[in-house]
Parts: C-alpha cells; sequence; structure tokens
C-alpha cells in the first residue's frame, strides 16, 4: 500500500472517529534525466531531457551561465526534452525545469571537452552496459550506436568523448545519419576512431564510462548545483479521540531520520514501520541504498569477415573480446562508514489502569560489490543493532529485520539471475543470508522492565577495502540498509523509536601505471556522503552520530593517499583535501600522453 492508505493504527478497547492530519510531504519534483553536449569548431549544442510529468503539456526551462547572477534565459516546450544550439564552448551552465505546479532541482550542463570519465545518462550507461557484455555475438559497435533508441545528441557526444577525442563535430541538420556529424578525418562507416593500421595494439580503446552524478535511494532527486541530495519526507499524525500517533520519515539513500511516538491515555495499540518489503506497517518500499558505478569499456579494431562489408581496410567488427594485448585492468580502492543513534522511550502515565508500554528501534547496514557482467556478489561488511525499552511489561523486544527476507530484496535489486529466471534461487537467498548473518555476529540489544530513555549509537560498518577493474566488467559498490521500528502499549502510556543514521561511500580508480598507453588514464574518484538529523520540527530528539562535515573529513584523508586532485585544495596542517558537497565526481592529473592521443598521432 502507499502511504495515505496505510492502517497505522490497531484498536482494543474502542471504535472511534479516526481523523488523519498531513503535517508534511515531499513535493512532487521533476527528475531530470539527461544532459548532453556536442561541441563544433566554434561553438556547442545541448540536449536535455528530464522525466515527463502526466497531465502536463507545458514545460518551462530556465538556463544561464554557472558563475552568472543574472537573468535565467527561458525556453517553452511542450515535450520532455529539449535541444539548445549555438552556446559559446568552455562554458558551464545551470538549469531548472518547471511543468504546472512541480518543478525540478537544479542541474548543470557544460560545453567543456569532456574528459575521462565520461558521464552518460542512465539510460544510455544501461545500453552501453547490455553492448559491452555481451561478448562474442554482439551487434557491431557503430550499429549498435545508430539503432541504440536515445536522442541523436546523446550518441554524438558519447562518441565524441569515448571515440574522436574531443574533435570538433561536423555540423549537419538535426535528424541526418549520425557519420555525417563524424569529424572530418573520420570515415562514416567507422564511429569508433580506430586506426586502420592493422596493430592490435594500436586498436585498442579503453575509456572507463560513468553515470553522471550519483545514485541513492529513496530520495527526491538530487541539486548537482549544489550538489545536494534531497531528502524523501513523509511527516503524519493520526488522531483517535485524545489518542496520537506522529510519524517522522526522513530519507536519502541510507542515511535517514525515523521516529515514531503514541500517547494513549486507555486501550491498546501497536504501530511498526519498516523499509523492508513485507513489514506490517509499510509494504511500499524497499531496502534504501547508496552506490558507486564503475566501467572500464574497451574495445578492439579487429576486422570481423563476417560483419565487413565495405574492404579490408576499414574496421567493423569492434570486438569486445580483447587480444592479451589489450587487457587493461585498473586498480580500485574504496573505503566506508555507516552510523546510526537508535532510541527506544517508554513510560507509564500516572493512573490507576495504567498498564505497560515498550518500544524498540533496529538498523543494520551492510555492504555489497556486485560484478554486473557475472552477476558475482560479495558481501564486504555488515552490521545490526538494536535498542528496546520496555516499561512494567513482559513484553520483550525481538529482532525483526529477517535477514532472508532482506537477501532476497537486495539479490533482486542486484539484478542476479539464475539460468534466466529473473529471480534469484531460494539457495542463492539462503547463501547471502548466510553471508550476513557470518560478517553481523552477535546485534547489539538491551530490555529492561524500568521506565525511561534507552539510547545508543553504533558503527555498524567501517573498513578500507579494494578490487579489480576488468574490460567490459562493471563494478558496482553498494551500502544498503535496512531499519524497523515498533511502539505498543496498553493502558494509559507513552512510547517513541527512532533511528538517525550517517554514511560515506567512496572510491578510487586509478591508472594501471603501465608503459602501455591503452591502459593509461587519469585517476579519478566518486563519493556519496549522508546524514539525517531530527528536523525542526520533529517529534523525537535523535540525531545522527556524524555530521556531513565530519563525514566529508573522512573522504578528504582518503582521497589524500592518492595525491593531489584537481579542483581541490589539500589542507597544509591535517594533509587532508577539502571536499564540498555531498556527491562527487573527481579527477587527477593526466597521464602524460593519453590513449586517444596516442592513437591519433600514429
Amino acid at each position: 500500500m502507499a502511504w495515505g492508505q496505510q492502517t497505522i493504527f490497531e484498536l482494543d478497547a474502542y471504535d472511534d472517529t479516526v481523523t488523519k492530519l498531513v503535517y508534511a510531504e515531499s513535493p512532487v519534483r521533476i527528475q531530470l534525466e539527461a544532459n548532453a553536449s556536442v561541441r563544433f569548431e566554434s561553438d556547442a549544442s545541448v540536449y536535455l531531457r528530464w522525466e515527463g510529468v502526466s497531465g502536463v503539456s507545458r514545460y518551462t526551462v530556465r538556463y544561464r551561465k554557472a558563475e552568472s547572477t543574472g537573468k535565467w534565459k527561458e525556453v517553452v516546450t511542450s515535450d520532455p526534452e529539449l535541444t539548445l544550439h549555438g552556446l559559446p564552448l568552455d562554458t558551464d551552465y545551470v538549469w531548472t525545469v518547471e511543468g504546472g505546479s512541480m518543478t525540478s532541482g537544479t542541474g548543470v550542463f557544460s560545453t567543456q571537452p569532456q574528459q575521462e570519465p565520461i558521464q552518460l545518462s542512465a539510460t544510455l550507461y544501461d545500453g552501453l552496459i547490455d553492448w559491452f557484455t555481451q561478448g562474442e555475438g554482439q551487434l557491431p559497435f557503430c550499429d549498435f550506436m545508430e539503432e541504440l533508441d536515445i536522442n541523436l545528441f546523446e550518441k554524438l557526444s558519447f562518441l565524441q568523448a569515448y571515440s574522436f577525442g574531443n574533435s570538433p563535430m561536423v555540423s549537419a541538420a538535426y535528424g541526418s545519419p549520425m557519420g555525417e556529424w563524424y569529424p572530418r578525418e573520420y570515415t562514416p562507416f567507422d564511429c569508433t576512431g580506430f586506426s586502420t593500421a592493422k596493430n592490435e595494439k594500436a586498436n585498442c580503446n579503453c575509456k572507463v564510462l560513468t553515470r553522471g552524478g550519483v545514485f541513492a535511494i529513496p530520495t527526491m532527486g538530487n541539486d548537482d548545483n549544489n550538489l545536494t541530495i534531497l531528502p524523501r519526507v513523509k511527516q503524519w499524525q493520526v488522531e483517535i479521540s485524545n489518542d496520537d500517533t506522529f510519524v517522522d520519515r526522513f530519507e536519502a539513500g541510507a542515511a535517514k531520520y525515523i521516529a515514531l511516538r503514541q500517547s494513549e491515555p486507555s486501550g491498546a495499540m501497536s504501530f511498526d514501520m519498516s523499509n523492508v518489503q513485507g513489514a506490517e506497517a509499510d509494504e511500499s518500499v524497499t531496502t534504501e541504498a547508496s552506490e558507486i558505478k564503475f566501467f572500464l569499456g574497451c574495445l578492439t579494431g579487429t576486422i570481423d569477415p563476417f560483419t565487413s562489408d565495405v574492404g579490408d581496410d576499414i574496421p567493423r567488427g569492434f570486438s569486445t573480446n580483447l587480444p592479451k594485448e589489450c587487457d587493461c585492468e585498473r586498480p580500485i580502492k574504496f573505503e566506508y562508514g555507516y552510523a546510526t543513534n537508535l532510541l527506544a522511550h517508554a513510560d507509564k502515565r500516572w493512573a490507576p489502569w495504567s498498564r505497560g508500554a515498550a518500544a524498540q528501534a533496529e538498523d543494520m547496514a551492510f555492504v555489497v560489490v556486485t560484478n554486473q557482467t557475472t552477476h558475482e556478489t560479495e558481501v564486504i561488511d555488515a552490521g545490526q543493532a538494536m535498542v528496546g525499552k520496555a516499561c512494567n511489561s513482559t513484553w520483550n523486544p525481538d529482532f525483526w529485520i529477517e535477514l532472508v527476507g532482506v537477501a532476497k530484496e537486495v539479490l533482486l535489486y542486484l539484478g542476479e539471475t539464475q539460468e534466466g529466471n529473473p529471480f534469484p534461487t531460494e539457495e542463492r537467498v539462503e547463501a547471502f543470508a548466510e553471508e550476513l548473518t557470518e560478517l553481523i555476529g552477535t546485534p547489539f540489544s538491551n530490555t529492561s522492565g524500568e521506565c525511561g530513555k534507552k539510547d545508543v549509537a553504533n558503527v555498524l560498518v567501517q573498513g578500507v577495502n579494494s578490487t579489480v577493474l576488468f574490460p567490459n566488467e562493471p563494478i558496482k559498490i553498494s551500502l544498503f540498509s535496512a531499519y524497523y521500528t515498533r511502539v505498543r502499549g496498553f493502558g494509559a502510556w507513552r512510547a517513541a523509536a527512532s533511528v538517525a543514521s550517517d554514511y560515506y561511500l567512496v572510491g578510487v580508480v586509478e591508472s594501471a601505471k603501465t608503459e602501455d598507453e591503452e591502459c593509461c588514464a587519469d585517476k579519478f574518484s566518486s563519493y556519496l556522503v549522508g546524514s539525517l538529523s531530527r528536523p525542526e520540527n520533529g517529534d523525537v530528539y535523535n540525531d545522527a552520530v556524524n555530521s556531513i562535515e565530519d563525514r566529508l573529513r573522512q573522504v578528504g584523508f582518503f582521497l589524500a593517499e592518492f595525491g593531489s586532485w584537481n579542483g581541490l585544495t589539500t589542507n597544509p596542517f591535517t594533509g587532508q583535501v577539502e571536499v564540498k558537497g555531498e556527491y562527487g565526481l573527481l579527477t587527477g592529473p593526466s597521464c602524460e600522453k593519453s590513449c586517444m592521443t596516442h592513437l591519433i598521432n600514429r
């Protein structure tokens, strides 16, 4: 059931009129989906796309230069996409979309040359993963790009950065075949930028691709201008006669502030809330996640006689089955942390019919690395904690987050398949749950027959790990969290339960540091941080252990291990790289000679 349709109370002693008051709810926002810049010799065109809104037939797009404080330029369109032509080169912009009563967050786009890692929309990123991970028998790359069901400008923007070394495109009428847009030095049959020389090593093309922005669910989206993640908010109060149930729910990826409070003068009530599928009080949401992705897309220009119909001098196969000379592995090092503040408060009211009350709050977190080609998953770290408070009651708090249920949801989310079956097998679910159980160990809990409050701060996961980025095998590093809260009582009582959490997740991809220029690339980093504490109108006082600033300092110390970073300052006293914003994609100094420069100069 969706929010606003749930039954969130139980009556034992009487029946009465129910009034539901919604305090606050995140406004419905227009989601920005893509921006792609194509550079010509003297200007650039930029394609923008956003999620269409049902019933809205008129959108207003506003944009201006990023450093400007002047008036916004406005363009009105009936479609959820727009192409801006004639923009100056080497310029950064911010943009927003308005449609009906809804607005978007602030996005950014640029007409600067796009360097590695190449940032892509989710649609293009997922399409390229599908092609690059096929192995033998896939459609030739140029044919795949022609047939890909996205806007032409997205295709051209990707090819300009991936294949053509940011050389300017040839201007052509909109809607013309892609080949007519290519730089003059490339043939209309070759969308790869490969040399026609029959040298395997010269025709290895490997560049790191990444989704633009970051990925965290659930949220209301990102503000790319201010680099903030907009939390999803639900706050409400249910009144039953003189009884009250208050709910505060703020969620931004793995970070959360969850609070329940009930006040009951007589009778019995119970309310529980969780983000795990199948929980009694909320079946509408899934396990929360924050993730970073790394994808090394690699091609070889080997001529495929079965697809080559234009002569031996023009490669047409563009296989991802790389010869040994093209095996460009790149190391990934990543660090993570997740902390939670749990609160349980139970009290009897001063009345002769008071019986008892109980409250409990539970949280868990775990880090998973997924190979999106093989669907292999590895649980790196996991932790779980619970705090409970009972008052004049025989009730004892229990652990309610069932690891088997969590395992199934996570494996479904990660796209686990078995023999073509879209669902993981029971054996795989059980094995995943066992991995979690072994890593979690014995969670903390507290039970007491005394009235009052119990709060505990816990670090559930914290560590540094590493893996390897292999060609055409995308890697996803995910930080999941799941919570359960419950309050209940009988007679005259009050109870509250709350979870407030924070996290950080940062990864660095380094050059392979070999003499082979095809394996040489900028180092770069992707990171996410989050922290949610009691809002100003929150009903239960509970704050996250770490602030956003605390988590950014940890990211900065991790980045300092890898030297300097473009556009960032290193604190001379602490050695910390000074990072700003709740997410980012950072680049380091280039290798002396880039792969594409090497190929073009041959």
